[in-house]
């Protein structure tokens, strides 16, 4: 019969760090939703409450290959869109993993990357109440260019060498 000892554990499924992982998917993902009256743009009078909408985002989905959670999967998600001014989740996944900055007017091809190794920052958010239950996320805050020396110690493939 299995035993085990009860141990403190952490809320959250994900240690926070840097952590090299490489791009295993890029999908684009479009959800459905009616407006409600708490919608800004119902409360601006740009929709009406009952009106139909979209949601259009990028998911890339990362595996991590390094850290206590090596082998697990994390997904950043980003508008599907690639900015060169402000904050622009995507230019910055794109950037690392290309090696190098992008210029106005460049074609961004997701398919190009996938497979490629970055290092991608993980941070805890705060925990956040959703009726009688707690959440605990971490998410990718950052993708930075993989350091010299991360590929020779890390596979390429899908699967692992052993």
């Amino acid at each position: 019969m299995p035993k085990a000892e009860v141990t403190q554990g952490s809320a959250y499924f994900h240690e926070e760090g840097e952590f090299l992982a490489v791009l295993r998917n890029v999908e684009e993902r479009r959800t459905p939703f009616t407006y409600k009256s708490h919608h800004k743009a119902v409360q601006r009078g740009q929709k009406r409450a009952g009106d139909e909408g979209e949601v259009h985002r990028w998911m890339w989905t990362w595996e991590l290959l390094q850290g206590p959670n090596a082998g697990s999967e994390i997904v950043l998600e980003t508008d599907p869109s690639v900015e060169l001014e402000g904050w622009s989740p995507a230019r910055v996944a794109y950037e690392a993993l290309q090696g190098e900055p992008l210029s106005l007017g460049q074609d961004v091809d997701t398919d190009l990357v996938v497979g490629m190794k970055a290092r991608v920052v993980l941070t805890h958010q705060a925990p956040r109440q959703a009726g009688d239950r707690t959440f605990f996320d971490t998410k990718i805050t950052d993708v930075l260019p993989a350091k010299d020396g991360d590929e020779a110690s890390q596979y390429q493939g899908d699967e692992p060498p052993f």
